[in-house]
């Protein structure tokens, strides 16, 4: 499955979210465990804030990942779908109502 996580952060744990997200690749304690892959992950340069996309198929593998966080981040995690599967479940939707 597809998830969205939205993070933001307050301006006084800015530095503290910087060091992480640069030791990420070094530290165990951050780095993705097995069984969870972050498809993309975007930045609000003007902002505090940011958003990925993570695929795992047993969310308490993104649910621990996200605990090594919000001690400095706010998060919200959303299932997500992408295009061919909404359009596919729209076309669904839209068969049962004209039958």
């Amino acid at each position: 499955m597809l998830f969205r996580v939205n993070w933001s952060m307050e301006g006084r744990n800015r530095n503290e979210v910087i060091q992480r997200f640069l030791s990420a690749a070094d530290d165990p304690n951050y780095a993705l465990p097995d069984g969870l892959t972050m498809k993309g992950r975007w930045h609000n340069s003007a902002g505090l804030d940011g958003t990925a996309i993570m695929e795992t198929d047993d969310i308490n593998l993104l649910y621990s990942w996200i605990l090594n966080w919000n001690d400095v981040c706010d998060t919200e995690v959303d299932p997500v779908v992408e295009d061919e599967a909404a359009g596919q479940l729209c076309v669904e939707l839209m068969n049962k109502i004209n039958s």
